[in-house]
């Protein structure tokens, strides 16, 4: 099982993903969040095809499709993170912290 924690920013919604396949192709996966936006997720992302997911189109992906279904806001990384724990759990991608630092000159 591959588990990913996001620190989404300014709403405070901390985020863990669990990420698990027995295949190395199919995955399923649970989002643990305080987000409302993402309570109900989970019952959509049940045998998630990984190569269809972190191989096809940018976009384009199941997830992505979800994450535009119940979250509005374009800049959320948690698509991002889940499709980053797909690869990982998969093989397609090595485990690696990702950051983003958002700084402001005054």
């Amino acid at each position: 099982m591959t588990h990913v924690k996001v620190k989404p920013g300014i709403c405070g919604f901390d985020t863990t993903i669990d990420v698990e396949s027995k295949d190395m192709q199919n995955v399923t996966i649970n989002v643990q969040t305080d987000c409302p936006n993402y309570q109900t997720i989970n019952d959509e992302l049940i045998e998630i095809d990984s190569f269809g997911e972190v191989l096809g189109t940018f976009g384009e992906s199941k997830v992505c499709r979800l994450a535009k279904k119940y979250c509005k806001h374009p800049s959320c990384p948690i698509p991002t993170a889940i499709l980053k724990g797909i690869e990982v759990e998969c093989r397609l991608a090595l485990p690696q912290k990702v950051e983003i630092d958002v700084i402001k000159d005054e």
